[in-house]
């Protein structure tokens, strides 16, 4: 019984991590303006502190693939 709820537990959990992602896709997809990063990091901030994620900070990258570098 209690390796069946461990199993159903794990299963819940990577259904919410699997949906947190999806509304982090949905903003990311649905921008149109530099600003709207704004709104992208904060519902991953949301969503990362709704799944447990032990973290308190986020870093994200931009890439110029083109130029081959990392913007600061």
């Amino acid at each position: 019984m209690r390796k069946q709820a461990g199993e159903l537990d794990s299963a819940s959990r990577c259904l919410a991590i699997e949906a947190a992602a999806a509304r982090v896709r949905y903003e990311v997809l649905s921008m149109r303006v530099g600003d709207d990063l704004l709104r992208v990091v904060a519902v991953m901030f949301r969503e990362l502190l709704h799944t447990g994620t032990q973290r308190s900070w986020c870093n994200i990258m931009l890439i110029d693939e083109e130029g081959d570098r990392v913007i600061h």
